[in-house]
């Protein structure tokens, strides 16, 4: 939490305490919602009480209240210090140390003063941080003006021991002055006499103020004179007219006492509202009750000495001040009485009144102000700076056999840090004694001849520290800061004992009400209709009469102790507890089982689920039994088979095994089971023959022997899936050794004989295994095994007929196509290139009986074979080869046409190929089409430049023809006969493949090209003679057309056409 720092005021009656947000003072609220927490702490023997609920017992119990006015009396003071009686019935002198005497738990307690403030403090700071949410680590604290060096160290102390750093110690009436700069002023220069008269003490101070500078000129005051010296004034006055009235003598009564002292409390405020006041006490003495009656005037009369003193203060303060005050401020609960606000106008004809700030809280505030320094935003608030001034002067007190004298160390008027020295010699033995004021703090005695410096050192919190240097070298050190570090040692030790026991007291309070509601509880659920259904009569009045006794017990109870509370608790729970839970338990338990019967087993297991743990303290071995067994039964209904396992197998092994056999025989049929649905057979195997030793079960009989088979099965197949990693690895060898060992296996004859035959698969391994290897007539004969034992036959064929094609058996690879192409589930496009290969193989063989035709001119045999090709089955290079020898046949049997069609259907497949184009363009000249010859050869041109005489040649011959034609068409029929009449019977032509990459096919447009290369193989070559014979007939039809002359053809050209 975040860190935060306060002021607080620690009044006699009060302790207000403040805090700065967003630059602004504000009262935190204690746990009640005041503004305020009342300075009161009681104790009695359960607990510690403060506040209010303090106040409430101190008419009953006075001897264990303490009120913040005596604490603050007393604190820092010797017994010695005490010059006026304090109604306090518990005050001790312990070893010279005044402490608190209470009673706590049966038990005497003696408290310091601080301690006491302590207590209070650390209640306070629990508050704050819980309201605030920050953490308290630092405060400004304030303190009477009167306040000498001990008395502000005690303060200390018990803010210390509280655990809070104190970050600065002012003046009551200086933490006013603050508040009146920052609220009230304008920021010009003033001087205000500020009047402070609390409950306890008084406070006077002349300051000075000048924009964000507080600097007090003079202070002063009493602690003589506070609210409640009048209070004690009035007590004497109506215990003297009461003792005189009824010759009684009431000052010994503690109880009369209080409650004379607290209504005389509020019969001075009512004296200060009105002229004349009546209280009524009621059942004073003997239960009659007392009036007390009295004017203003008299009331007046009788504190005429009080007043006459708070006058002396007044004036003395502001003659030491040398300047005239131009406002008063009054504060303190104290300064509301009409004597005391007449008294100061009377001397205040020069300046004005002021009653703009609060009573209570303007002391709390300004010290808030002065602890946000360090932390606001707001330059006001941050350059403030207040100047303090001594108001009690240090002094010697020399105790000489002989004589006494006084030695002042530091005088009074002073401003704070002060440095005070003197030097003192005496021949002889005395004590020095320091006081401040009129209150003495430290005595060093003195046993020699000396001759002694004395140096005093007091901070700007009033705190004060003095070192004696002998003339011999040796320091006594009179500090209060070695005591203090000790005292607030021993209060925290005591305060954590008291922490302590109200932990324990308020647990015990809380197990005491938690037993007699959880008691209430059962009683009121015994007693229900729902129970009744379920529980019978003995055990509902055995339970109600237990929770009856017990509230009896709890209401006699005066002091509750945790074990005892606790022993009470777990009776209840054993008696009563667990009657109701079993019940629940019957109740809720015979409703899964409904739900488990209707199968609705989801809802079924959460249920049991939820009885296992809520009642797992209640129910018995055998409803533990039950219930897990149930849990079982659910999780196999859901299939959820590896938890209903778990959870069989924490039955199992619950169970004694050589008692409890048939339970054991149970548990195992039941995972057995699971096991089987599972698909973990070896398991299931192991328990149903454990259960199949001790009883006979038919069902279980024909899943044991289901489980056999299965485990056969899934080591064979485990052998046959290791085969299957070895083939990879070209390790096919050992591969088909260890399926040939499992054709071999009784373990196979085993499954064979319980319907599962693995021949077939097996074979089918082997097969595919063989054909890896190019064993194909081995591949055969297992194929031929697999399909007895198989009935996978789409994968047999397809490697049968794989080995058929290797071994070019068309026809057997034809006969299993066909049975392929008859099974819907088979892959077409598989199909196609089975088919594909079977004609490629077929078109091979046709190929060389049909050039064997061409070769010898038997054309009409030539097409009988072109005639036995499938063209559909054929790959594109089979089509092109096919369409080009067609072509060719075609040319040679004059069918010209034809021969043109297939050389478009070739071209249709590779746009590039040079011998179609050739073939194509004779055609057309064949036909009179010269124009389709010019384009075919230019086309024939564009594909090969290397070997293109004759096309060109062809091209030339058909331009001209074009020409002649246009001029004298008659003449065409005769260079018809000339050109083309010696080639009736052309040879073979060079047909080669085309130079770059093919094309497909118009069907296979959008501009995919194929990467057909040398699609047509060498036909025939030509022979020697047959090129001469060629060569003579060129040259002769050339001279006769003028062309060329003989001489002009040499044989290299004549062998490029």
């Amino acid at each position: 939490m975040q860190q935060a720092g306060i002021g607080i005021d620690i009044g006699a009656s009060k302790i207000v305490v403040s805090m700065c947000k967003n630059d602004k003072a504000e009262i935190i609220l204690n746990q009640e919602g005041g503004r305020s927490s009342l300075f009161c702490l009681g104790f009695n023997n359960k607990e510690r009480l403060f506040g209010v609920a303090a106040e409430g017992q101190f008419t009953v119990t006075p001897e264990n209240t303490i009120h913040g006015r005596d604490v603050k009396y007393v604190i820092g003071s010797e017994p010695s210090d005490i010059y006026k009686k304090v109604w306090d019935p518990h005050m001790v002198d312990y070893d010279g140390d005044l402490r608190f005497s209470v009673e706590y738990k049966n038990e005497k307690w003696l408290l310091h003063p601080e301690h006491v403030l302590t207590m209070l403090l650390n209640k306070i700071k629990t508050e704050i941080e819980i309201s605030t949410k920050l953490t308290v680590m630092k405060a400004v604290i304030t303190v009477p003006a009167m306040f000498n060096s001990a008395q502000r160290f005690a303060i200390k102390n018990a803010v210390l021991a509280a655990g809070i750093e104190v970050e600065r110690m002012i003046n009551d009436s200086t933490a006013v002055a603050i508040t009146y700069n920052l609220e009230r002023h304008n920021g010009d220069n003033k001087n205000i006499l500020v009047f402070d008269m609390g409950e306890f003490c008084l406070d006077v101070a002349v300051v000075s103020l000048s924009g964000n500078l507080v600097d007090v000129k003079s202070c002063g005051g009493s602690l003589e004179i506070g609210g409640h010296t009048f209070v004690l004034r009035l007590v004497e006055h109506f215990t003297q007219e009461f003792e005189d009235e009824k010759k009684i003598k009431i000052s010994n009564d503690k109880q009369m006492m209080a409650r004379l002292c607290i209504a005389c409390e509020k019969f001075k405020k009512m004296l200060s509202a009105t002229f004349e006041a009546s209280y009524f006490i009621e059942s004073f003495y003997k239960g009659e009750p007392y009036e007390l009656k009295m004017s203003r005037n008299t009331f007046e009369r009788i504190c005429k000495d009080i007043f006459h003193s708070i006058s002396h203060k007044v004036l003395e303060v502001v003659r030491a001040s040398q300047c005239i005050p131009n406002e008063i401020i009054i504060v303190g609960n104290g300064s509301r009485i009409p004597m005391i606000e007449k008294m100061l106008s009377d001397y205040s004809d020069y300046c004005q009144i002021s009653k703009v700030l609060n009573y209570e809280e303007s002391v709390a505030i300004g010290a808030a102000y002065l602890a946000a320094r360090t932390t606001s935003n707001t330059w006001k608030i941050k350059r403030l700076e207040v100047k303090e001034c001594m108001s009690l002067s240090v002094n010697v007190l020399l105790d000489e056999p002989i004589s006494k004298g006084i030695l002042t160390v530091i005088k009074a008027k002073k401003q704070f840090p002060v440095i005070g020295e003197a030097t003192y010699g005496y021949d002889g033995s005395m004590k020095l004694i320091f006081k401040q004021g009129s209150k003495k703090f430290g005595i060093v005695p003195i046993n020699e001849n000396f001759l002694i410096d004395i140096q005093a050192n007091m901070d700007e919190n009033g705190l004060l520290m003095i070192n004696l240097i002998h003339h011999n070298g040796q320091v006594n050190i009179l500090n209060h800061q070695s005591s203090s570090e000790q005292k607030i040692k021993e209060i925290q030790t005591k305060e954590e004992v008291f922490q302590k026991h109200e932990f324990e007291y308020k647990k015990a309070m809380e197990l005491k009400n938690d037993l007699e509601k959880s008691c209430l509880g059962y009683k009121r659920t015994i007693n229900s209709k729902e129970m009744k259904n379920i529980l019978n009569d003995m055990e509902i009045s055995e339970a109600s009469n237990f929770c009856q006794n017990l509230l009896l017990w709890i209401d006699d109870l005066a002091h509750p102790e945790i074990g005892i509370l606790n022993q009470k608790r777990e009776e209840l729970e054993e008696k009563c507890g667990k009657i109701i839970e079993l019940g629940k338990f019957k109740k809720e338990f015979d409703h899964a089982n409904l739900l488990l019967e209707q199968n609705d087993c989801q809802e079924a297991f959460s249920v049991f689920i939820s009885l296992k743990n809520r009642f797992a303290k209640y129910i018995t071995y055998e409803q533990q039994y039950d219930l897990q067994v149930k849990c079982a039964r659910s999780l196999f209904g859901m299939k959820n088979y590896q938890k209903c396992v778990t959870e069989l197998d924490d039955i199992f092994h619950k169970l004694d095994h050589d008692t409890q056999v048939a339970l054991c025989i149970d548990v195992l049929r039941s995972r057995g089971l699971c096991y089987f649905a599972m698909e973990k057979y070896d398991k299931a195997l192991s328990d149903f023959g454990t259960v199949l030793k001790h009883r006979v079960d038919l069902g279980l009989e024909n899943m044991h022997k289901q489980c056999e088979v299965k485990v056969m099965l899934q080591k064979i197949n485990q052998e046959i899936e290791r085969a299957r990693k070895l083939t990879p690895l070209f390790r096919i060898t050992e591969s088909n050794k260890i399926l040939n060992d499992l054709l071999s296996s009784e373990d196979l004859r085993f499954l064979i004989n319980n319907g599962n035959d693995l021949r077939g698969q097996i074979h089918l391994m082997l097969a595919a295994n063989n054909i890896k290897i190019k064993c194909y007539e081995l591949a055969i004969q297992d194929c031929n095994h697999a399909l007895k034992y198989s009935e996978n036959h789409i994968e047999i064929w397809k490697h049968r007929v794989e080995c058929f094609l290797e071994l070019k058996k068309l026809e057997d690879a034809q006969s299993d196509i066909d049975a392929l192409e008859t099974i819907p589930e088979f892959n077409r496009d598989r199909l196609k290139d089975l088919k594909r290969k079977l004609e490629g193989i077929r078109y091979e063989e046709f190929k060389s009986k049909f050039e064997n035709f061409l070769e010898k001119e038997s054309y009409d045999l030539a097409s009988n074979v072109l005639q036995r090709v499938k063209v559909d089955n054929l790959e594109k290079t089979h089509k092109l080869d096919y369409y080009c020898k067609a072509a060719l046949l075609n040319f040679y049997q004059r069918k010209f046409s034809q021969s043109i069609e297939n050389c478009t259907k070739a071209l249709n497949i590779s746009k590039k190929h040079y011998d179609a184009f050739e073939i194509r363009a004779r055609c057309h000249a064949a036909l009179d089409e010269f124009e389709n010859v010019i384009k075919d050869c230019e086309a024939a041109m564009k594909i090969s430049t290397d070997d293109n005489f004759y096309i060109k040649e062809l091209k030339k011959n058909a331009e001209i023809e074009l020409e002649k034609r246009k001029k004298a068409p008659g003449f065409i029929s005769s260079i018809k006969n000339r050109f083309f009449g010696s080639w009736e019977q052309p040879s073979l032509p060079n047909i080669r493949p085309s130079p770059e990459n093919n094309t497909e096919s118009d069907a296979d447009a959008a501009g995919q090209q194929s990467d057909e290369k040398n699609d047509v193989p060498h036909y025939a070559k030509e022979t020697e003679a047959s090129k001469r014979k060629k060569k003579e007939k060129f040259c002769n039809e050339c001279h006769v057309h003028e062309t060329k002359s003989d001489s002009d053809v040499d044989m290299e050209t004549f062998e490029k056409l």
